[in-house]
């Protein structure tokens, strides 16, 4: 799994999701660290998460939640927290491959890497 964060305006975003290796039907827990450049208050919006080049949040499965889409920074709070969790499911795959006709598709998801992505606004 490759994971990348578009940081937004003076502030430094990082991302890092445990664990990186997801068996089926598991899950990981990317948190984004969001630090501020210079002394200023900010508010930093989650606008999307993408998971192997899909939108999968806002408009996406359940199988994807985020702890909270708005993190305010100031002089007396530089630094933020929030945290995205995806679960590999039949959801998620059902989602990202299309519905299936028969089965799911969850199995197509193994031995593959997918870039997650959070894009955030200030």
């Amino acid at each position: 799994m490759r994971v990348e964060v578009k940081p937004a305006g003076n502030v430094i975003a990082s991302m890092e999701c445990k664990p990186t290796v997801i068996p089926l039907d598991g899950s990981t827990t990317c948190t984004v660290h969001f630090e501020l450049k210079e002394p200023t208050t900010i508010t930093v919006n989650l606008k999307a998460v993408k998971f192997g080049g899909k939108k999968v949040w806002p408009n996406g499965p359940s199988s994807v939640t985020v702890s909270k889409q708005t993190v305010a920074l100031s002089p007396t709070n530089v630094e933020e927290d929030l945290t995205i969790t995806i679960a590999i499911n039949d959801e998620l795959a059902n989602y990202y491959f299309g519905k299936p006709i028969y089965e799911t598709y969850i199995n197509e998801l193994g031995g593959h890497s997918y870039l997650i992505e959070a894009s955030s606004a200030a």
